[in-house]
């Protein structure tokens, strides 16, 4: 009994993080200009993108841990560019340890 309980245990737990499933993902900007914070929970990471036309101006998301700049997306466009679009991104891990620093972010547009 206990190892059918174990073993169900163990299937539901392989389920629930094998399911691409997005925890929280916020959005700042317009179509013009902005930026996006994707955070995963099965992959304990986070995925930042910038974007940017001619009608907008730079987008940059910067994150940081424990006030430590780890990482960020910047999206220009330069007079000779001849796409009318930029556009970048990053991936940032984390940690499963709950004393692990947190991670945040910061965005301008």
């Amino acid at each position: 009994m206990m190892k059918k309980k174990m073993i169900t245990m163990l299937l539901t737990l392989t389920i629930t993080l094998g399911i691409g499933a997005t925890v929280l993902a916020a959005t700042y900007g317009s179509s013009a200009s902005g930026v996006r914070n994707t955070e995963r929970w099965h992959q304990l990471s986070y995925f930042g993108e910038a974007w940017t036309t001619r009608r907008g101006q730079t987008a940059q998301i910067n994150y940081y841990r424990s006030g430590r700049h780890i990482g960020s997306a910047t999206a220009h466009l330069d007079s000779w560019r001849t796409s009318g679009r930029a556009y970048n991104n990053v991936t940032i891990w984390d940690s499963l340890n709950p004393r692990a620093p947190k991670t945040t972010f910061t965005y301008r547009y």
